[in-house]
């Protein structure tokens, strides 16, 4: 996450397409507020579904409603880029658009900072970079806004560093990428029942 730049436009799979895509009440509240033009804020506000009461969280308040056809958000312009951001700068954005691909975790007493694979260009930092699985110290502002997603209770965290390690291990080896992530799905499927059970 230490080099990780979104490449926008030039994303072979954007995030902004064909995702069902959660948005919590405070960035709704954050939009509402900070979009003045009354015209452009019901426009924008109007491409949020609000979830059922029974299924709302604090952080999954409404869904983005997707182009009907090609399954995009609304706020993605033609040149690929988010015309919200274009316009607003990333403060109004959503928290999940401000904060993917990152994913925070609070583990024991620290704070981990990780990338989703899901998206391409994090896929590439970690995959295809010597060091792309190193662990490092980073300054917490790398987290952006992105809220705590992980907090291992007691039991994970008895054997979460050793499983993570191995798995780092199992990245970094000399093996073809093909190689590496077949062994980290094995070691997924074998130490999944057991550490289920905790």
């Amino acid at each position: 996450m230490t080099r990780f730049e979104c490449r926008g436009a030039e994303c072979e799979d954007t995030c902004c397409a064909d995702w069902r895509v959660t948005v919590d009440a405070a960035s709704l509240v954050r939009l509402e507020r900070g979009l003045v033009d009354p015209i452009e804020r019901a426009r924008v506000l109007a491409i949020f579904a609000p979830l059922p009461t029974a299924e709302r969280t604090p952080f999954a308040a409404a869904t983005i409603r997707l182009r009907d056809g090609d399954g995009r958000c609304p706020l993605l312009e033609a040149d690929g880029l988010c015309g919200l951001h274009q316009r607003h700068g990333e403060a109004l954005l959503p928290d999940v658009c401000s904060s993917y691909p990152r994913i925070l975790a609070e583990v024991g007493g620290r704070r981990e900072l990780a990338g989703a694979l899901s998206c391409p260009e994090v896929a590439r930092q970690a995959l295809l970079v010597e060091d792309g699985v190193e662990l490092v110290e980073v300054d917490e502002g790398l987290a952006g806004r992105a809220p705590v997603l992980h907090r291992p209770d007691e039991a994970q965290l008895a054997w979460l560093d050793e499983v993570r390690g191995l798995a780092l291990l199992v990245l970094d080896g000399p093996a073809r990428l093909a190689g590496r992530l077949y062994h980290l799905a094995y070691l997924a499927e074998a130490l999944g029942p057991a550490l289920a059970d905790g």
